[in-house]
């Protein structure tokens, strides 16, 4: 009854209808678990190769110690047994020398082998493995066969430009016709339901 239609986007000789925001959201939260599910290990293994950049510093030991004074005025100090805690900060890095670089650089690393491995399913199938589990993919919007190997990275890449000014790219696709986000106009492409 208040549902919004969904428009129809001529693609070749059919009519297809695009994706909504929230069939593109589910779909990108189970790309980043794909891409978690990938990658961790080799994080993993970065740690046991190099442990001069540690994932997960080593367990520390915590005390608890009680002061206290007695009737004559001594102070006394108890130290209770030791609780073993892991630590694992952004300051774990940056005590290694050259940490804030190592920490932006891989980072940026993580996040270029993200957009390249969804320029490559974009190129490859279409859709990454979120999208096609949602039914949908993406199409050029002129309506030509399958998006081309720039065109994919162009959307990739373009994808930062959506996100990056509080995510305005990625919701205005509310307000535009073809359910475009900004980096959907940027590569011309739009999403639609297989």
């Amino acid at each position: 009854m208040f549902r919004r239609k969904v428009r129809a986007a001529p693609i070749g000789k059919k009519q297809r209808l695009y994706a909504t925001l929230g069939s593109r959201l589910m779909a990108f939260a189970v790309d980043i678990i794909v891409y978690m599910v990938i990658f961790l290990p080799f994080m993993w293994l970065l740690n046991v190769v190099n442990p001069q950049t540690p994932l997960m510093k080593q367990p520390i030991d915590i005390m608890q110690m009680t002061e206290w004074e007695d009737l004559s005025g001594e102070e006394h100090i108890r130290v209770d047994e030791a609780e073993t805690m892991p630590v694992s900060t952004i300051s774990d890095y940056v005590e290694v020398e050259g940490g804030w670089i190592r920490v932006v650089l891989g980072q940026l690393a993580q996040i270029s082998l993200l957009l390249l491995l969804g320029a490559w399913c974009h190129f490859r199938y279409g859709a990454t493995p979120g999208e096609w589990l949602f039914s949908i993919r993406v199409v050029d919007a002129k309506g030509r066969p399958a998006l081309s190997l720039a065109q994919s990275l162009c959307r990739e890449f373009a994808t930062i430009l959506s996100v990056l000014p509080l995510t305005l790219g990625i919701f205005s696709m509310c307000f535009h016709r073809q359910r475009q986000m900004w980096h959907d106009r940027i590569a011309g492409t739009v999403v639609v339901r297989r």
